[in-house]
């Protein structure tokens, strides 16, 4: 397949970099429609060469209406977007836009003129509704969570290290132990007294999944990758695998309307290797969840972005990228698993903005590959609430 438009996208990752201060919000938000309208055409078409596109418009009607449409939201959404406030932003768009005029076919002008309204919507909303400065965004009801012990940091590492070479055993029992001792660090709501609700049911559905996985297998000293290799998986078994895997990843990341955790730092990465390895001895029973998953997960990341919740958002997220295959998806759940952690090292809002987009658009690309209206949801969401925000995954 062909990627000329997306070699042509690539002077959009310097957004961040030269965007004015109050608008990194915004320039996050180019990056994920740049992603919906890429990843649109790439499934859509085949192709991101601007001959192929036009070919593409010229065989059917409704050939010239997908490409006209994507084509409008990405010239208006992305490469147009910033306005005259600042040229270099619009400079940067450049390459891209005259890929796209080239992929315009004559029968499709109509459908790029509406899909250039189309591109325009996340603006006109986020203009429509209060503006969000997140550095001086009051926190009333929620205090800040302190950072991570030692006990967190050796807990983590010693999960971790359980999970790629040794007994699954032991790394579901080091990541239990991890959720309550980051229960009992959380400094978010409700307030006391706390019942440790989800800590209790993480434990339970932990505890079946590991029964259920070591009746299957040929011993308790066996590892995931073993599991994965040798183990005879039946249709059945795979499916209710699957299920206790997602219920357990839920209760530990707590997303929204949950919302119990402030400081995921060493929480999420840890959650995401060893949720990685469960849901890769079953695939079958993941593909059967994932639409569900998907209709959980997706409301949760846009309300979480919306808040200013950004860890809770980088949680919904990672759940979202680390159940479908495919490498942009494996390098989008590990940027969202360390953003936690990476927003309260690094000082500089302007790289964590354009990691958050470029990440944030790497998931809405795959998520095409199977939940096409969900994905069509996500971007337009969190393209409206990024712009609300002066700057995203703002430093802790």
């Amino acid at each position: 397949m062909s990627t000329l438009l997306l070699w042509l996208a690539i002077p959009l990752l310097a957004l961040p970099a030269v965007e004015l201060p109050d608008r990194l919000g915004a320039a996050a938000a180019r990056l994920v429609l740049a992603g919906l309208g890429l990843g649109a055409l790439a499934q859509g078409a085949g192709s991101l060469d601007p001959g192929d596109l036009r070919d593409v418009a010229g065989q059917s009607p409704h050939g010239a209406w997908f490409v006209g449409l994507t084509i409008g939201v990405l010239i208006t959404g992305t490469c147009l977007a910033a306005g005259v406030r600042s040229w270099r932003t619009t400079a940067l768009g450049g390459p891209l836009l005259v890929g796209l005029f080239l992929s315009i076919a004559p029968g499709a002008i109509v459908a790029v003129l509406a899909g250039a309204v189309i591109g325009l919507v996340p603006l006109a909303l986020s203009r429509a509704l209060p503006r969000r400065v997140t550095r001086q965004a009051p926190v009333p009801e929620r205090v800040r969570a302190p950072g991570p012990r030692p006990a967190s940091l050796v807990l983590g590492v010693l999960t971790v290290a359980s999970a790629c070479l040794g007994p699954l055993a032991v790394a579901l029992a080091g990541l239990c132990a991890l959720h309550w001792h980051s229960w009992t660090r959380s400094g978010a709501i409700p307030a006391p007294p706390r019942v440790p609700i989800l800590p209790l049911l993480a434990t339970l559905l932990l505890a079946a999944w590991l029964w259920l996985a070591l009746a299957i297998g040929d011993g308790p000293l066996i590892s995931f990758l073993r599991f994965a290799a040798d183990a005879p998986v039946s249709e059945a078994a795979s499916v209710l695998l699957a299920l206790l895997a997602i219920g357990w990843a839920i209760a530990i990341v707590a997303p929204w309307p949950l919302d119990r955790f402030d400081n995921l730092s060493v929480q999420l990465p840890v959650l995401g290797v060893v949720f990685y390895l469960a849901i890769h001895v079953t695939p079958e029973g993941m593909a059967h969840w994932q639409p569900l998953l998907s209709v959980i997960m997706v409301p949760a990341a846009i309300v979480a972005v919306a808040g200013a919740r950004w860890d809770a958002a980088a949680g919904a997220l990672l759940l979202l990228a680390v159940t479908r295959p495919g490498t942009v998806t494996l390098g989008a759940a590990a940027v969202l698993a360390v953003a936690p952690a990476g927003r309260r090292m690094i000082d500089s809002v302007r790289l964590t903005s354009g990691v958050a987009g470029v990440a944030v658009a790497g998931v809405i690309a795959t998520m095409l590959r199977d939940q096409v209206v969900l994905a069509v949801v996500l971007a337009l969401a969190v393209a409206v609430a990024a712009m609300r925000h002066d700057r995203v995954v703002a430093p802790a």
